[in-house]
């Protein structure tokens, strides 16, 4: 329970103690009683300021990217890397060179609900963040009252009553003097808190724009994939007609004909199943881009080529990772939220000092408000302390210290899992870069085989099995290469979002400020040591 140690003013000798003294009235009857108050408040003080206060963690970042991973990127020095892969992440879409992709992604970041959504959660955190702050001040209140009552004598024969008015008018003023830094870590929370939301959006947005770009090259490729399965159909359909003279010339047989009518029933089945790609992936794209059904039909019904992202991506260091990626930004901020949450439920031991005053007037009549024998004021200071909770305060500090452990733990593996997907993502690049020229060379080669069996089966010399099955070849490698090039973008967009890319990393701390608030502390910059203490909140 907490036992106010209530402040009086004593007047003259046998006058009851009054508020508004500045001396505890106990004091008077205790030696030594001058120096009691400042020994208490400086104990308390000493005490809350030996509690250690507990460093940041800082993941343990590789200084440079796997030799499996590392052959993308050509940039050799650290610097002038990091600053490139900055500017090109910021709009790594431009590095495709595709002005419809540009226009969706623009759309997309100004009008998916769900970065709309994220944007509301930072004002309301921002707001939350303002009202913690306001605590640290006065709340100052104003009154005004009437009053009309009746008296009586307390006898039943006596006709003796008074009526009478009371009219009030006043300023009530409270404030809790913040002396062990609970209401100003609570502060610091909120506002690490509307940090983290901030963060969060950027991560929305983030994944927002890799998934626009991943529908849009699925749509491109299954675009591409109807458009050659048509010409595949087209050329399956002379097939069957020559296939079917040669046999009515009794050149070929009935099975040569059914070969090559299921050959044009394949493709013409391939190509439904297309179409069904390309409207599944319109719709998904006009969804994200907050565009109505059939709105972005006029623009992207008619096929166009598989976007080619660069075939180089300064990817700067691993532990460029710290500044770039929105989800270990927002991690280290809900740290730091934890931290300073724990710092305030510690704070909870120490004493509480709070003032209440107030300032008005007080008449029997309206037109005596504002006379000078009218005012009444009075002033409270309370100091508070819990003597005695069953253990609440201790248990709370706990559960304020386990959850500070966890929001720990999440940072560093938070931070581990982006090292882990940029890491696979480099990997996936480069490796299906190394693949399409093979790809290509099956693709040539294939094309050369159904030349050739075409020739042998004009010329009698083998049967219509053997083209079928160039056929095949030839169909299966085309696609093949179609796909494995809507691959190569796909995974590319996948190495940007796992860089962090699509927005602008702050040069300053401005962007964070909540209005009022002093600037928080940020993750310790790429360049210190990897197990140096980080720059977060204490």
């Amino acid at each position: 329970m907490t036992a106010p140690f209530r402040f009086r003013c004593r007047g003259a000798a046998g006058d009851p103690p009054r508020p508004a003294d500045i001396r505890l009235s106990w004091s008077r009857r205790m030696p030594g009683r001058s120096c009691v108050l400042p020994w208490i408040l400086l104990c308390a003080v000493l005490a809350a300021g030996c509690a250690a206060a507990t460093a940041t963690p800082r993941p343990g970042m590789p200084a440079a990217w796997s030799a499996e991973a590392s052959g993308l990127s050509s940039a050799t020095d650290g610097g002038t890397q990091a600053v490139h892969s900055g500017v090109t992440l910021t709009r790594w879409w431009g590095t495709f060179g595709d002005p419809v992709l540009d226009g969706l992604l623009d759309r997309a970041a100004a009008a998916n609900f769900d970065v709309r959504i994220a944007a509301e959660k930072v004002r309301e955190a921002r707001a939350a963040a303002r009202e913690a702050g306001a605590n640290l001040g006065p709340t100052v209140t104003g009154s005004a009252s009437g009053t009309r009552s009746r008296s009586g004598t307390g006898e039943a024969q006596s006709t003796g009553s008074r009526d009478g008015n009371v009219y009030a008018t006043g300023l009530d003023m409270a404030w809790e003097i913040d002396l062990f830094g609970r209401l100003r870590a609570t502060r610091e929370a909120r506002v690490a808190d509307a940090q983290a939301a901030e963060e969060d959006r950027r991560d929305t947005l983030v994944t927002l724009l890799a998934e626009v770009a991943t529908q849009y090259v699925t749509l491109r490729q299954a675009q591409n994939e109807l458009d050659l399965t048509r010409t595949i159909a087209a050329s399956r359909a002379e097939t069957l007609a020559l296939v079917t003279d040669r046999r009515d010339a009794g050149l070929a047989g009935d099975i040569d004909v059914a070969q090559a009518a299921a050959l044009w029933h394949s493709a013409q089945a391939d190509a439904a199943d297309y179409e069904n790609n390309a409207w599944a992936a319109l719709a998904r794209l006009e969804r994200l881009t907050g565009a109505a059904p059939g709105e972005l039909r006029p623009v992207l019904e008619a096929a166009a080529p598989i976007p080619v992202p660069a075939r180089q991506v300064p990817v700067g260091l691993p532990a460029d990772l710290l500044l770039r990626r929105p989800d270990i930004r927002a991690a280290e901020r809900s740290l730091a939220s934890a931290a300073e949450d724990l710092a305030a439920t510690t704070a909870e031991r120490w004493p509480t000092l709070s003032l209440s005053a107030s300032l008005g007037s007080q008449a029997s009549t309206m037109n005596r408000l504002l006379s000078s024998g009218s005012g009444v004021w009075s002033v409270a200071p309370a100091l508070g302390l819990t003597l005695f909770d069953s253990g609440a305060t201790t248990a709370r500090i706990e559960q304020a210290d386990a959850k500070r452990e966890q929001a720990a733990l999440t940072y560093l593996s938070t931070a581990r899992t982006a090292v882990e997907e940029a890491e696979a993502a480099l990997y996936a690049v480069d490796r299906q870069q190394r693949r399409l020229p093979d790809l290509a060379a099956v693709l040539e080669a294939d094309r050369t085989a159904l030349v050739l069996a075409w020739d042998r089966y004009r010329a009698g010399l083998t049967d219509f099995l053997d083209v079928a099955d160039a056929e095949r070849e030839l169909s299966t490698a085309a696609l093949t290469h179609v796909r494995a090039r809507a691959v190569l973008a796909t995974r590319a967009i996948t190495l940007y979002r796992a860089l962090g890319g699509g927005w602008a990393v702050p040069t300053g701390e401005e962007q964070d400020a909540v209005s009022g608030a002093e600037p928080a502390p940020r993750p310790a910059s790429p360049s210190a040591s990897a197990n140096g203490p980080g720059a977060g909140a204490s």
